[in-house]
């Protein structure tokens, strides 16, 4: 059975501007039935996940016990005392790994995710215990577990990108590489991570703010249809598009006889997509060399 009383801490072991120690703490200021501050902190086993998502670095849970000379005050899912013991500090990820299991996890607030704690399961069943399951709308709002379960979420369905505050480099590239798509939902910047995105998949580089020479070749040689998504077009970048896919040819805003040769080279069904002009270059062409031959 858990222990029936816990102080969530810091790294710094400071709370209310008071610096706690491990084994007896004494608060030496004015102590009244004033919730603001004045006292030291603690909860009960089953109030531990309403009070995680308040900050993003808690480490450690201990226990508390209390004194036989402890005055205690008690509020909703909180109390506090002017004396108490904290010991036998546990790591937090461990804690609720070791402690909360799945149907009383349920209950809890998930509204960091866009999607339900019974979706979650289905997600990862595979991933961890059904009989352990990790506190989701802590894990959402809290760095340290939030990186493990998101690289997990994400390596079932790269999409879930979108619903990431803190999108790690290799959080991104896992979202990418199981699902290319998943770079619209990418804040990450890295230049590792945009290349990656074209390399998958060329439509991406309608997601890349700063378009390079070099990106955008990138992308229509993968698919020529990116040329859709590139903000400035030259030539050489237009051939390329349609040298992969003829039918880029729509996505050309100043189509040249270069261009069109090369498309319709490819596949001459594209010719009713040509310019009236390029087209009247293109079929005189081709009457000469029939004349010709």
């Amino acid at each position: 059975m858990a222990h029936l009383l816990y102080k969530l801490m810091r790294p710094n072991m400071i709370h209310f501007d008071f610096e706690y120690i491990e084994g007896i703490n004494e608060f030496q200021g004015r102590f009244d039935a004033d919730a603001e501050k004045n006292g030291l902190f603690f909860c009960c086993f089953n109030d531990i996940p309403r009070w995680l998502h308040l900050s993003d670095d808690i480490e450690f849970v201990w226990k508390v016990d209390l004194l036989e000379d402890s005055k205690v005050y008690t509020y909703n899912h909180k109390m506090k005392t002017n004396k108490m013991r904290i010991r036998d500090p546990v790591p937090l990820l461990e804690f609720i790994e070791a402690n909360f299991a799945a149907d009383y996890l349920t209950e809890c607030n998930v509204a960091n995710l866009k999607f339900t704690m019974k979706e979650q399961r289905l997600l990862l069943d595979e991933i961890s215990s059904r009989e352990k399951y990790y506190l989701i709308n802590a894990i959402m709002a809290r760095r340290i577990l939030m990186n493990d379960i998101c690289l997990k979420c994400v390596q079932v369905d790269g999409t879930l990108l979108q619903y990431v505050i803190h999108q790690l480099p290799h959080i991104c590239i896992a979202a990418i590489n199981q699902n290319p798509r998943a770079f619209e939902f990418c804040k990450n910047g890295m230049e590792e991570i945009i290349e990656l995105a074209i390399e998958k998949r060329g439509m991406n580089i309608m997601f890349v703010h700063k378009q390079t020479r070099d990106l955008c070749l990138k992308a229509v040689r993968q698919d020529g249809n990116a040329l859709y998504g590139i903000k400035e077009q030259w030539e050489e970048l237009c051939v390329e598009a349609v040298t992969q896919n003829p039918y880029a040819i729509i996505h050309v805003r100043e189509q040249t006889p270069w261009i069109a040769i090369e498309a319709y080279k490819r596949n001459k069904d594209i010719l009713g997509l040509l310019r009236d002009d390029l087209k009247a270059i293109i079929e005189r062409d081709l009457c000469y060399k029939c004349e010709f031959n």
